[in-house]
Parts: structure tokens; sequence; C-alpha cells
């Protein structure tokens, strides 16, 4: 029986700008080597880490024609590895094509991933500015309602000072262009609101 080698977007892309693609067989990951007009060699992609010398040609449909030197003496396959690649496809893909928090992607990935293949990605906050990275590198902007995430120019936001009887000295946050006001701090005391009212 034809052995099908699967295809996963890599996340580094080819010279001419161009999707590349890493094989998958048996939990091996491939990357290919060269191509020819009929067929693409792949070796392991631990043939520099571990000086694995496994290799494999394939037709242009994916089909392995030639596993005589498919052997990998060095390591064994991590299906681990290979959950995270797919962890990390579906978290970029989801990023493009919904308009989600960048916290509900990230935990509907760690959701529906396993243990062991979670305890390799990386940390929550980590995981969350990739998709916000990812966002704005394929659409141009982030969400914009995605407020764990959002930052507020300091030239968009300034205190002022506020002096009335009910809430003297206290500060509060004024955005330009707008007269509402947002009290922060100085809420009056019981002693204050009985000698406004002494004084009226």
């Amino acid at each position: 029986m034809t052995q099908q080698l699967d295809l996963i977007p890599s996340t580094r892309k080819r010279k001419n700008g161009e999707i590349a693609y890493k094989g998958i067989l048996n939990c091996f990951i491939y990357v290919e080597e060269k191509r020819s007009a009929d067929k693409i060699t792949w070796v392991c992609e631990e043939k520099r880490k571990s000086l694995c010398g496994a290799r494999l040609q394939t037709n242009l449909a994916m089909q392995v024609v030639n596993a005589q030197r498919n052997v990998h003496r060095n390591h064994i396959a991590e299906s681990s590895k290979v959950e995270v690649m797919e962890a990390m496809i579906a978290l970029k893909r989801r990023a493009v094509e919904t308009q989600e928090p960048s916290s509900k992607i990230v935990t509907t990935a760690l959701h529906c991933t396993s243990a062991v293949a979670t305890a390799h990605l990386p940390l929550t906050d980590s995981l969350r500015r990739k998709v916000c990275r990812h966002r704005v590198a394929e659409l141009g902007e982030a969400a914009s309602f995605d407020i764990p995430t959002m930052v507020i120019p300091h030239r968009f936001k300034f205190y002022q000072q506020i002096n009335s009887a009910a809430g003297h000295g206290c500060s509060s946050l004024v955005t330009p262009g707008h007269g509402d006001q947002h009290e922060e701090a100085g809420t009056p005391t019981k002693g204050q609101i009985n000698s406004v009212q002494a004084a009226v």
C-alpha cells in the first residue's frame, strides 16, 4: 500500500514568498531538500540536530515512491511535536479567520491540545502576543475589541484636577475631545457632604 506524506504549513516562507511546507509520516517530521520535475526529496527535520540520515522521495502528489533510506537511527518519533505544530497552525488560522479576542483563541487551542503537547507550547501570554503579531502581519490591524492586549497611546490620555464641592481635590481621567470625566479617586466622605449641606 502506498504511503502518503501529510503536509503542514511551516512558520517560514520560501525566498520567493510562497508558503513552505513540512511533511509528516508516522509522526516523523520531514523538510524538503530538493525537487525535480516529478519527484521531491525530503530529509528528517533532525538531520542537523541529531545527525539523522533518514530521507525519502515522493511524487508531486505526495505519495512515497522511495523510502529505502528512511531509517531514523538517532531518535524516536514524537507525536507531541506534531501536535504542537498543528496547534500553532490552528492558532494562527483562527487569528485571521475570526475576530475573537486573543485570549479566547489561546484558550480554545489549549483546550484542544493534550497535556503532553501543551508542555511544549509557549506560555499563555506569549501565545497571545503571537496571535496579535500574526493578525497584524496578515490583516494590518489587531482586533478592535481585543481588550487584554489593547494599548492606549499616552498622547490620548492625561489627568486633570477637578475642584468641586463634592469632589474637591480628586483627579479624573480626561480623554481629549470628550467632555466625559470619570472619577478615579477622592470620593467625598460623609463629613464633607454634611459640611456642604450646612453651607447651603
